[in-house]
């Protein structure tokens, strides 16, 4: 093979490759100077990389790992980075994919998951804020009282760049009809009530990528509040995409409820 003449593509690939090897901790020496161990190489590559126990026999009837086993266990309520690029055009660093695989929650996490509902996404690859969520979702931006220039919400809760992030799809269990006080006391340790963004950017991106919209008789509060004082919240849909309103935290609505997030 003539390296002079591999295009630009080719080499960052086969620079990507190794990188992503050497972190593994795999030794290509042998590979690269021995011809029979990269015949090996070549057709265990071919064979799907197999897992190998300590006998050096491949493993067979075993779970599938990583976003195969994330797929098994919630089906459609695990959408991947790569239909988050795809729908909404992100360009992903090599280190927050690195970051997706290194992070994606084992199996008793994602069976809790399941347990609790919800869906996982990965957050977007730089930090987004109502504002620009509702525009990325092709939604109409203009005339809604969030946009105005007080609503500070709006424009500085903003999503993580890069990161998981599960939603509960229908709230909270027991929240709904509640204040705002009993809402929040209500979740677990290690749940959290997410702000306006990240909600709505995990419900959209539901919508945008399986075509379904949640919370169609519900409305969800977040941690984010009004530049009046509301406690804002998610929920319903209509020709402006997923609705954003607000209400007083002494507030109870049998169709109020709270938000619940996990990482």
């Amino acid at each position: 093979m003539d390296i002079a003449n591999l295009d630009t593509s080719a080499l960052d690939t086969a620079a990507k490759f190794f990188r992503t090897m050497q972190k593994a901790g795999a030794n290509l020496t042998g590979p690269m100077q021995d011809r029979t161990k990269r015949r090996n190489f070549v057709e265990y590559l071919e064979k799907g990389c197999p897992k190998i126990n300590d006998n050096g026999e491949v493993v067979t009837n075993q779970l599938p790992e990583g976003h195969e086993l994330a797929r098994l266990i919630l089906g459609d309520d695990y959408i991947t980075p790569e239909e988050m690029a795809e729908a909404y055009s992100f360009n992903y660093t090599e280190e927050q994919l690195e970051h997706f695989e290194n992070t994606l929650p084992d199996m008793e996490k994602l069976l809790q998951h399941r347990q609790d509902d919800s869906i996982l996404y990965p957050q977007p690859s730089v930090e987004q804020c109502l504002v620009e969520l509702v525009v990325m979702n092709d939604f109409q931006l203009e005339g809604r009282w969030f946009n105005e220039q007080k609503q500070k919400f709006a424009h500085e809760d903003k999503t993580s760049a890069g990161g998981w992030l599960s939603l509960r799809k229908n709230g909270y269990p027991g929240s709904f009809n509640e204040t705002w006080q009993t809402q929040k006391e209500l979740l677990s340790e290690d749940e959290r009530v997410p702000n306006v963004a990240e909600a709505y950017c995990g419900f959209s991106a539901y919508h945008k990528i399986r075509g379904v919209w949640l919370l169609k008789n519900k409305y969800l509060r977040t941690l984010s509040v009004s530049a009046g004082g509301r406690r804002v919240d998610v929920g319903g849909f209509g020709g402006v995409g997923l609705s954003v309103g607000g209400y007083w935290d002494g507030s109870r609505g049998g169709g109020l409820g709270v938000s619940s997030a996990r990482k």
